[in-house]
């Protein structure tokens, strides 16, 4: 479903835009599995169910709200979500097309 559809069948979108920023800062505004955000936002709102909004994953919900969050998804295992601009852009070579994000490198531990 669409950002445009969902709000159509509900206009609820811009609650679940203040819950998505409002967890994700609570949990300190850095990257988070996917996992960790979703229960997050169930602290906050614990009637939260991406498929209120009309969608089908959480994933396609973060998509949905990719103005707000970056998103980087492994083959394998837990999507990494991070406030807009926490992680790093690149589009992987060789896949013309598609988007992919990779978490920031992690800064230099010199003591």
């Amino acid at each position: 479903a669409s950002v445009e559809s969902a709000r159509a069948a509900g206009g609820a979108l811009p609650d679940a835009d203040h819950l998505l920023a409002t967890a994700l800062a609570s949990l300190g505004g850095r990257p988070v599995p996917g996992s960790a955000l979703k229960l997050q936002m169930r602290k906050h709102d614990a009637n939260f169910d991406e498929a209120r909004y009309g969608f089908g994953s959480f994933l396609d919900f973060l998509k949905a709200h990719a103005d707000l969050v970056d998103i980087y998804k492994p083959t394998v295992g837990d999507v990494t979500v991070a406030p807009k601009g926490g992680l790093t852009h690149f589009v992987a070579p060789g896949i013309e097309g598609d988007t992919f994000f990779a978490p920031p490198l992690p800064a230099s531990s010199a003591m």
